[in-house]
């Protein structure tokens, strides 16, 4: 069965109190691009902002996702979910759906985000149909 894809734009003041809540913490940090990896029970097993090694792992997945260790303390699927307003429809389906998800989240007009965008559209499909799940989040710049 095919992965599911959501994509969604978000202001930057919306994104970082998303991410604030996912955390459960003030002390975020924020990286353009960013690339999160969960597991088929939702934990985070892989977090980069290097857009070339970004997408030399987009190439990788699903295979490569039986090697990768959970993060410990690592934010979970379902805390992103619950906190962005385009993935929260989805969620039961991503979570129950016992599949990779891939989450890549780029700035607006960042070149190092188009880097890895061109990097996810070259293997969309390919991961889609493997049955990795993919979260595009595309942050636009404040006024």
């Amino acid at each position: 069965m095919e992965g599911r894809m959501v994509t969604s734009d978000l202001d930057f003041k919306s994104y970082v109190h998303s991410v604030i809540a996912a955390n459960g913490s003030k002390d975020a940090s924020f990286y353009f691009p960013l690339l999160q990896i969960f597991d088929e029970q939702g934990r985070l097993v892989y977090v980069g902002h290097d857009a070339k090694q970004n997408s030399a792992i987009m190439s990788q997945i699903p295979g490569n996702l039986v090697d990768l260790r959970p993060i410990p303390n690592g934010i979970t699927l379902s805390s992103i979910m619950g906190e962005v307003p385009a993935f929260k429809p989805q969620q039961n389906a991503f979570l129950g759906g016992k599949r990779g998800t891939v989450l890549s989240v780029f700035l607006e007009d960042c070149h190092a985000c188009s880097v890895q965008e061109k990097a996810l559209d070259d293997n969309q499909k390919q991961l889609l149909k493997r049955g990795t799940n993919l979260l595009v989040l595309n942050v636009t710049k404040p006024a």
